[in-house]
């Protein structure tokens, strides 16, 4: 990733311009009453929105949330890319920490975010497409930590993963979709999937079918079953990510760590 001037030493500056889309952000959360972040994590924050679009990842993305923040737990639900759109609803409670996101029950509680790839995709597309989470905890079972339903969902379990768009099983897939960190699925062709592991890469081949038609869910698999026990502080959808994905875990681990 380029080197970029920190936020933080830039706003010692005249001619400092802030950046748009944070900007947006911090204005809609304020017309809603939510508190904002500390004046030192908008600073990280604004940066990491930055790093994005250096990285060539913003613009390829459809919706972007950030849970770990020390804004209050509506602030964390709002979507980035379009803060007045997709904000996540907190269903049943999942538990809410500090700068370190939300979890699972294992019952009930998730996160609808309102977005349906199928309707509403404009990154998001049948054959080039992603979704993923960072997650903060390994758990070890087949319940879902993100996804639309049981053919198109990243398992919690550290040993394979469901295909992205497709009705073909992935038992022959065995991508791994587990253990803590950045975890993103990606179609990149309509024979061919890859699971991005923190910076490095798994592929496989799977067939692709048109999108499933349900919400993106987080926190279970999107069609009002299997719930999980993962914690996560960051979630994102749009299109495929594999080039990109060296710069973008740069970028989050380095607003991650630095909470």
């Amino acid at each position: 990733m380029s080197t970029i001037f920190n936020i933080s030493n830039k706003i010692k500056l005249a001619n400092y311009t802030p950046d748009a889309d944070y900007a947006a952000l911090k204005s809609y959360a304020t017309t809603q009453g939510y508190a904002l972040p500390s004046v030192s994590q908008q600073a990280l924050q604004e940066q990491l929105v930055v790093d994005l679009k250096t990285a060539g990842v913003w613009d390829r993305l459809d919706v972007f949330y950030v849970f770990a923040t020390d804004g209050d737990s509506d602030f964390a639900t709002l979507n980035w890319k379009a803060p007045s759109s997709f904000q996540t609803t907190k269903v049943n409670s999942p538990t809410f920490t500090t700068n370190q996101g939300f979890a699972g029950d294992g019952s009930s509680a998730y996160l609808d975010t309102n977005w349906n790839p199928s309707t509403q995709g404009i990154n998001y597309t049948q054959n080039d497409a992603c979704f993923g989470v960072y997650r903060n905890n390994n758990i070890n079972t087949t319940t879902r930590v993100m996804g639309q339903g049981y053919l198109s969902s990243i398992r919690d379990q550290s040993t394979t993963i469901q295909p992205i768009n497709s009705l073909s099983a992935g038992a022959s897939n065995p991508l791994n979709g587990g253990g803590i960190g950045l975890r993103i699925l990606n179609r990149t062709t309509a024979n061919d999937i890859a699971m991005i592991v923190d910076d490095t890469l798994e592929t496989a081949t799977s067939s692709s079918d048109a999108i499933i038609n349900n919400n993106m869910g987080i926190l279970y698999r999107g069609d009002g079953t299997s719930f999980s026990l993962s914690e996560v502080s960051l979630a994102l959808a749009g299109a495929n990510l594999v080039t990109q994905r060296t710069d973008l875990y740069n970028a989050i681990n380095t607003y991650l760590t630095s909470l």
